[in-house]
C-alpha cells in the first residue's frame, strides 16, 4: 500500500555564539573542535587546536565559558544530534547530550555572561 512521508514543518537554526572583542576576523571551529570544547577538552581561546584553524586571529589567553540551556529543547536535541553525527570525539564519548559546566534557564543570564 500506502506510504507515509514526513515533511519538516519548521526549521530551527542553531547558532554558536562567542564574544572575542579584540579578535579581528571570523572564527573558524570544526565539528570536532566544537565537540572538544563542549566536552571540556579545549578550555582556552588560544588553544593550539583553535589557533591552527584561525591563523593570524588574535586569540586571548582566556578560558572558554560554555553556556547552554539547562532544560531540554528542540535546539539542544538538534545540536547534540549534529555533534554525535559529525564528531567521532562526541559520538565515542558517551555524552549523548551536553556535558555542561553551567546550564542557564534565563536568556538574560546568558546575555550578561556573554558580555564578559
Amino acid at each position: 500500500g500506502k506510504t507515509i512521508q514526513l515533511l519538516p514543518l519548521f526549521l530551527v537554526p542553531v547558532v554558536i555564539g562567542y564574544n572575542l572583542p579584540n579578535a579581528v576576523g571570523s572564527l573558524v571551529l570544526s565539528p570536532e573542535l566544537l565537540a572538544s570544547i563542549w566536552a571540556g577538552d579545549v578550555t582556552m581561546w588560544n588553544d593550539t587546536a583553535i589557533a591552527a584553524l584561525n591563523g593570524g586571529l588574535n586569540l586571548p589567553g582566556k578560558p572558554i565559558r560554555v553556556l547552554a540551556r539547562s532544560g531540554d529543547s528542540g535546539a539542544t536535541s538538534i545540536f547534540t544530534a549534529a555533534l554525535t553525527k559529525l564528531s567521532p570525539r562526541w559520538s565515542s564519548s558517551g555524552f549523548g547530550s551536553f556535558s555542561t559546566q553551567q546550564g542557564f534557564a534565563a536568556s538574560r543570564v546568558n546575555i550578561t555572561l556573554c558580555k564578559d
